[in-house]
């Protein structure tokens, strides 16, 4: 208790502070309206509370894509995905809703269903990383037997695959940097999108 500062929300040191403060800031929001507690300057709050999710669907975009996505795309999308957030769905159906079918679709992502073999994983992985991945694995094994020999070559790179959850019987795989991971994981929770490590 005795080595605990004083985070000055108005004025973060870091980025990490300036993460932890926007996260803040919206669980208080959410919390003031869940329990129909008024706020001062309450408009002003909702700008900031949207202006944050935006950043954080921002944010999300940029990590699940690697970065490897135009400006202008980033916008558009983090707009869009925010305006299908604030309409309140508690899961998104993206094999049948076309805003986020378009969105999985303009990532680098691989679909598959439940059943896929080795040789569909290299060379969809191997793809997405613009490197050739190959892993060695037991024979006749096949689909989510292979997930511990493809994570063991992706990490030598520096990369985990994910997938997002499609709700239905397959999977939207996609790479991540090994160290956003555990940022992408908090940024599935706060914009519903969800995603599952593998």
């Amino acid at each position: 208790m005795l080595d605990l500062k004083l985070l000055d929300i108005n004025n973060p040191k870091n980025e990490t502070q300036q993460i932890q403060i926007k996260d803040f800031k919206l669980v208080l929001q959410e919390t003031c309206q869940y329990l129909n507690i008024e706020i001062p300057s309450q408009g002003n709050l909702i700008v900031a509370n949207n202006k944050a999710v935006l950043e954080n669907f921002e944010e999300f975009i940029s990590l699940v894509s690697r970065g490897d996505i135009e400006e202008k795309e980033l916008k558009k999308w983090s707009k869009k995905l925010l305006k299908n957030y604030k309409n309140g769905s508690n899961e998104y159906p993206v094999i049948l809703d076309e805003t986020y079918f378009n969105f999985f679709r303009s990532l680098n992502t691989w679909y598959s269903d439940w059943k896929f073999d080795p040789e569909d994983a290299e060379s969809s992985i191997s793809e997405m990383i613009d490197k050739k991945l190959n892993f060695k694995y037991p024979k006749k094994t096949y689909s989510d037997g292979l997930f511990p020999y493809i994570q063991k070559a992706l990490n030598k790179h520096g990369y985990e695959l994910m997938s997002f959850n499609i709700y239905g019987d397959g999977y939207l795989f996609f790479v991540a940097n090994k160290k956003d991971v555990s940022r992408i994981l908090k940024l599935s929770e706060l914009t519903k999108i969800e995603v599952n490590q593998l």
